[in-house]
């Protein structure tokens, strides 16, 4: 019986340790941010990691590469461009919206202010940054995850 539970406790210790070995050599990038995300990974000779790379990383997930080449990755904001485009046109229908109602409730009463409207409207869709469309490069510590944060207007590495 003691032979038993000393073979169990040495199991058990020897699998603990191996898999802290394992996960020390992972590097991961979490997701944290407003926007999809695509992780490029490249191994310390800078060859293209396929097998870790993710093309779609949605928010609350991390992809992970886990070789003895730990090396470091690309982040891109996958369809930024659309979120823009997006707000813009929602400036556009909320601005033609509000116009809209004006006229109703007023009875016409709000015809002389279409030009004031016009002017909001473009003022708005004129001060919606631009979409992120830049790269950055995350080098995550063996063992280690990098949150990315942000949005589609602005992403951070931390």
């Amino acid at each position: 019986m003691l032979k038993r539970m000393l073979l169990l406790s040495f199991l058990l210790i020897g699998s603990a340790f191996g898999f802290s070995n394992e996960a020390a050599a992972k590097q991961c990038i979490y997701n944290d941010s407003g926007a999809v995300l695509k992780v490029d990974w490249y191994n310390a000779n800078g060859h293209h990691d396929s097998n870790a790379s993710n093309d779609s990383l949605s928010v609350g997930f991390q992809a992970c590469q886990d070789n003895s080449n730990l090396g470091f990755a690309q982040i891109q904001c996958s369809g930024c461009e659309f979120a823009e485009a997006a707000a813009k046109v929602a400036i556009v229908a909320a601005g033609t919206s509000a116009f809209g109602v004006c006229m109703v409730a007023s009875g016409g009463g709000c015809e002389f202010a279409g030009e004031i409207f016009a002017e909001a409207v473009i003022e708005a869709v004129q001060a919606v940054p631009p979409a992120f469309n830049g790269k950055m490069i995350a080098v995550p510590d063996h063992g280690k995850t990098v949150r990315v944060t942000g949005n589609a207007f602005g992403l951070q590495v931390q």
